[in-house]
């Protein structure tokens, strides 16, 4: 069974700036795949409890960057299917 995480790697030097949205694709245990989504997002506006965009935040794209994770990990679900 795939499962998808998503992650980000927020810069320590400038902590302030927009970091890119990752995507990583377990396939089982001996293979892992992970890719940028091209997305970008401030650190402030991610949790890394839930591995999302916080609730909570908003900022102009939110919903639109939302819907873009949610149908990615949706593709990339159903070719494993």
């Amino acid at each position: 069974m795939a499962r998808v995480k998503y992650y980000t790697k927020p810069s320590k030097k400038y902590p302030n700036k927009l970091t890119s949205i990752y995507l990583l694709l377990t396939v089982c245990r001996n293979f892992d795949c992970s890719l940028r989504s091209g997305i970008t997002i401030h650190p402030k506006h991610w949790s890394n409890e839930t591995n999302f965009i916080k609730q909570r935040v908003e900022y102009a794209d939110k919903e639109i960057d939302t819907k873009k994770l949610r149908s990615l990990e949706e593709a990339v679900l159903s070719e494993f299917k």
